[in-house]
């Protein structure tokens, strides 16, 4: 799948299954894996805040559902407009026991540029990593 066909899924993804009641901040998430792509989108309750998921954990549990043992990339867009959006110390520590030190993650901007692309060893610092 190319980047481009990646961020048209991503677009539908966080435009209409996100669900943010509270905060409108919505995050949409592709991983691609050793068993094909998952979507993931974040999720908060209306009640209370603590209750949700983001994005990147619910790909991966997708994923996981699924028999995947493997994350190759992940691909992220957000509608933060002010800044962008990385993936929590929760959600790296559990992408770190399915990928490997220099697999990539792409951060897009709201119009399908990928702004930054990291290696997850660049976002978690002295972790072991697989």
């Amino acid at each position: 799948m190319t980047n481009k066909v990646i961020f048209k899924n991503l677009k539908k993804l966080i435009s209409i299954n996100t669900y943010t009641p509270f905060s409108h901040f919505k995050v949409a998430v592709i991983i691609v894996t050793d068993k094909g792509n998952f979507p993931g989108i974040n999720f908060e309750s209306k009640v209370v805040t603590n209750l949700g998921t983001c994005a990147e954990r619910n790909a991966v549990f997708n994923g996981v559902s699924y028999g995947m043992k493997r994350i190759y990339e992940l691909h992220l867009l957000s509608t933060s407009k002010k800044a962008q959006t990385y993936p929590c110390g929760a959600c790296l520590q559990v992408l770190s026991e399915f990928m490997k030190n220099n697999d990539k993650i792409y951060i897009y901007n709201p119009s399908g540029k990928i702004v930054k692309t990291f290696k997850l060893s660049d976002l978690i610092s002295a972790a072991k990593i697989n």
